[in-house]
């Protein structure tokens, strides 16, 4: 009976040794003579396939490493614009603010007002030693000054403002207009209409004119109206704010043409 050799020594001369780290194929382990020879070729496939597994790892770690740092450096260049972008913002911002507090009495002026830096002052309180207080008296007289001054503009022109309100965004006017050439109050024609007004604007503020009055005139005048009014004034019209005195011209024309239809 044969001896079997012992796992712990080395097998005799004759024995083949495993060559290392080469390719293990399945005739090696075949022609394998002893147990030693088998655990080397075992140990060998076991630790390549553990140095190959290895590798991949640390291959496939440096490249993850790779994509995270540049995906860092993006994120980190696009957090910096976003950042100029909040101060350029910011910085605006503040700008609009001190441009607001600057013109706080015309922050909510007509576009005329605007543009001249000045406010309607009666005559009374343009002479008056004190503009912050006036007597009650002189309150009465300056009542009574701007009627008159009101009175004489619609003598003037024909035009009256009947209501103002205002909102947020938008100026609101009811205007009265009639003809001035008539002879007496019975052949004088009278139309009312709305004139709105954007408060904010670009360029040039817009006005919006939306006719009431062919609803409530008398039929007979109705007909010399239509007859004489251009077709762009007998519906809703948007036109520029500084050609309102454009407007207030036409309007006029036809009103004076119809007292004499």
């Amino acid at each position: 009976m044969s001896r079997v050799p012992s796992l712990n020594h080395p097998s005799s001369a004759s024995s083949t040794p495993a060559p290392p780290r080469q390719k293990i194929t399945e005739q090696d382990i075949i022609a394998a003579t002893s147990s030693h020879d088998i655990v080397g070729y075992l140990n060998t496939l076991v630790g390549s396939e553990a140095e190959a597994n290895l590798n991949e790892y640390r291959r496939t770690t440096k490249l993850q490493m790779d994509n995270d740092a540049s995906l860092i450096r993006q994120l980190r260049t696009e957090l910096q614009q976003k950042q100029e972008s909040i101060d350029t913002l910011l910085k605006q911002v503040s700008q609009l603010q001190n441009n607001g507090s600057a013109l706080p009495a015309t922050a909510n002026a007509t576009p005329q007002k605007r543009v001249t830096g000045e406010l309607y002052k009666s005559p009374i309180r343009s002479n008056s030693a004190s503009t912050s207080m006036i007597s009650s008296d002189d309150l009465a007289q300056e009542m009574k000054t701007i009627g008159v001054t009101l009175d004489m503009l619609e003598l003037l022109t024909g035009v009256r403002i009947v209501n103002y309100e205002e909102d947020k965004e938008k100026f609101h006017f009811d205007v009265k207009q009639s003809s001035t050439n008539s002879e007496d109050d019975s052949s004088t024609i009278t139309v009312e209409y709305k004139l709105v007004i954007k408060k904010q604007f670009e360029l040039s503020a817009d006005v919006n004119y939306i006719p009431t009055f062919l609803k409530k005139v008398p039929s007979s005048v109705k007909n010399r109206l239509i007859e004489n009014l251009p077709d762009y004034l007998q519906g809703s019209l948007v036109f520029p704010y500084n050609t309102l005195s454009q407007f207030y011209a036409k309007m006029n024309r036809a009103l004076n043409k119809s007292t004499k239809s």
